[in-house]
């Protein structure tokens, strides 16, 4: 008898194998990540047409008693220069249409008061920046945003500026509740859809209030940790979506190395894409640092040109959380510096271990940083970039000390200096030294001011400008051919956040600093 043939048991299987195929297809199509698209880059920039000459070169840093330094004792303005310092925090929660907006979701606290309450607490410090938490956490399950809630980070944004308060913005949905969850990441994408239309459409009010933005949005209080709902597969294009719509001139920060490695590499290229670390306690290779345990210091360049903030943990925690860790309430100044200066920070928390709690364990770590001094000597040794006019002799001793609080107040990011300023021949020469511990990288115009006697100005843009030319402790020569102007004319430098704005630096001299330009001369 003649054997069955295999023939359809072998077409079965195979049709079930091609059925597995598809359907297999069919769910990764469904489930998988969208694709990496290109960068979207868009300029917010006010352009000044027309520039002038200008050369600039690396010298050794050299000062006399002309160049008028600001010192110990006068040195106060500096406290006030824009997108660097000390900073405080500040939330808004916004509501469903109908609703009210609070602070902290679950507080119950008016964001507006709270925001203003927290400006005059820490007031004496002399901040200027503050990171802004828009929590979303309303609309975890809603992908359209109601225009009332538009309205509600319409007017924190307007209070951070009429306040002179610039935002280091987070958008957030999570908190440690378990009433309060993250969104999936297709809420999220329609979000950030209406988000980036708002800023297009207020893009005057988004320049003048934000400083820099932070990619939040996952997990708990936007750090990229403990998601329930967004499908971590998913952040790397989250985070990239937020980059397009920011205009192209403001840094984006992430948490860690981790985080950042799943923004694809067209968009690290762009050099955009800075640090946040939130456990800053002297050890830059601890766990939970941005870089971690694997930490090697060829890692540093990636933050040289960035702009990057940094909190501790709080003055009550034990270290890594352990119940048997030891308290973080007296960390060691020194070691703090020495960390910030690696990264090449730019802005710290005030809200972290300093004044949040009264009663034991207080005072907190930078409290007690008041009364640590610091000498140029031991600076020196750990290679910390400093401005020696800034340091004073005390009653304890000879030599010339600073406190690490103030260290921290008036090196955080940059610190510019001029020199040796003269007019010959036709050209404006002078040095800027970096005294600060990151460059000057939110400024990104830089122009000669020409002042007639009857006030009327005209304003030239420096050909050749590089933002990452001012880099910590290096001075740089600058020649400038001076357009042609009556005599009595002032001649003054303006390096501004874009062109067409007057928030600007002051240089750390003695001279007339007027809608942000620095006075350095006469024609």
């Amino acid at each position: 008898m003649k054997p069955k043939s295999k023939k359809p048991f072998f077409i079965a299987i195979s049709i079930l194998l091609i059925a597995a195929s598809v359907a297999g297809a069919a769910y990764l199509i469904i489930h998988a990540p969208p694709r990496h698209v290109p960068p979207v880059l868009w300029d917010d920039d006010t352009e000044i047409t027309e520039s002038v000459a200008t050369e600039f070169s690396y010298v050794d840093f050299s000062q006399s008693p002309s160049d008028m330094f600001l010192t110990a004792d006068n040195a106060e303005p500096l406290l006030s220069n824009p997108d660097r310092g000390l900073r405080t925090e500040i939330y808004i929660n916004l509501s469903l249409a109908g609703g009210k907006p609070e602070a902290y979701p679950g507080s119950g606290k008016d964001p507006y008061q709270y925001a203003l309450d927290e400006f005059a607490r820490y007031a004496s410090d002399g901040p200027r920046l503050t990171q802004a938490y828009v929590y979303l956490s309303n609309y975890g399950e809603k992908k359209k945003i109601d225009a009332a809630a538009f309205d509600q980070m319409k007017r924190f944004f307007e209070l951070c500026r009429d306040n002179d308060m610039r935002m280091l913005l987070r958008f957030a949905y999570a908190t440690e509740s378990p009433t309060v969850n993250d969104a999936k990441y297709d809420v999220v994408k329609a979000h950030l859809d209406q988000i980036g239309v708002w800023i297009k459409d207020n893009q005057k009010l988004f320049s003048d209030a934000v400083y820099a933005v932070q990619a939040g949005l996952v997990g708990y209080w936007g750090e990229g940790h403990t998601n329930s709902n967004f499908d971590g597969r998913y952040i790397g294009v989250a985070f990239e979506q937020l980059m397009n719509i920011t205009p192209k001139r403001f840094y984006v920060q992430v948490r860690n190395t981790g985080l950042r490695s799943q923004i694809d590499r067209s968009y690290i290229r762009t050099g955009r894409v800075g640090a946040h670390d939130d456990y800053i306690v002297g050890d830059i290779a601890h766990m939970w640092s941005f870089f971690g345990s694997g930490f090697k210091p060829e890692y540093l360049p990636i933050l040289k040109n960035t702009i990057n903030d940094a909190e501790m943990p709080w003055g009550v925690a034990l270290r890594d959380d352990s119940p048997t860790g030891e308290p973080l309430n007296d960390l060691n100044g020194f070691d703090v510096i020495k960390q910030l200066s690696d990264y090449s920070m730019t802005s710290f928390s005030l809200t972290h271990n300093y004044r949040e709690i009264e009663g034991p364990p207080a005072p907190l770590s930078m409290e007690r940083w008041k009364t640590r001094y610091l000498t140029t000597a031991e600076l020196d040794a750990a290679g910390i970039v400093y401005n020696p006019n800034l340091f004073k002799i005390t009653e304890q001793g000879d030599a010339p000390v600073m406190s690490a609080y103030d260290f921290l107040r008036y090196h955080l990011g940059y610190q510019l200096a001029l020199s040796d300023v003269a007019v010959n021949d036709g050209k404006l020469t002078f040095s800027v030294t970096n005294f600060g511990m990151a460059a000057p990288l939110n400024f990104n115009a830089f122009t000669l001011v020409l002042e007639a006697e009857d006030g009327m100005r005209k304003e030239f843009r420096l050909a050749g400008y590089d933002k990452e030319t001012f880099m910590p402790g290096k001075t740089v020569r600058v020649s400038v051919d001076i357009p042609a102007a009556s005599a009595g004319s002032r001649l003054g430098l303006k390096l501004a956040i874009k062109g067409g704005s007057d928030i600007a630096a002051r240089f750390a001299n003695e001279l007339t600093f007027q809608d942000g330009i620095n006075f350095v001369a006469a024609i």
